[in-house]
């Protein structure tokens, strides 16, 4: 991987990074979301929430939007957070996982098994 393309990703992610927490924590900055896309612009293909987002200031747009637009272009992207950036998607996999896991067998189940055991036998 080239250095341009290697500091072109870094800076992409720490960017989709930023926009996402952001989001989650209510506090966008406006100016990470024109970063971030202009950084897609020349590597990522046009979609409508990118271009708005670079043909338009800022200061014309309220937060409602631009909070919209930054969702929306980080769905374009296919971006995961991951665990790191929302820990609570761990917990909902823990609880999924636990739901679907087979339980070991309880005393009063092993008793029983054992007690039809010896009677068949």
């Amino acid at each position: 991987m080239s250095d341009i393309t290697a500091e072109y990703k870094a800076s992409t992610v720490e960017l989709k990074r930023r926009v996402y927490l952001g989001l989650r924590e209510d506090n966008l900055n406006p100016l990470d979301v024109v970063a971030l896309a202009r950084d897609l612009l020349d590597w990522f293909p046009y979609t409508d929430s990118i271009l708005t987002v670079v043909e338009r200031k800022p200061a014309d747009m309220s937060p409602a939007e631009m909070t919209a637009l930054a969702r929306r272009i980080l769905d374009d992207v296919g971006f995961d957070p991951g665990f790191d950036l929302a820990p609570e998607r761990l917990e909902t996999l823990r609880a999924a996982t636990a739901r679907t896991s087979p339980r070991p067998a309880s005393r009063a189940t092993r008793a029983s098994s054992a007690l039809m055991t010896s009677l068949d036998g």
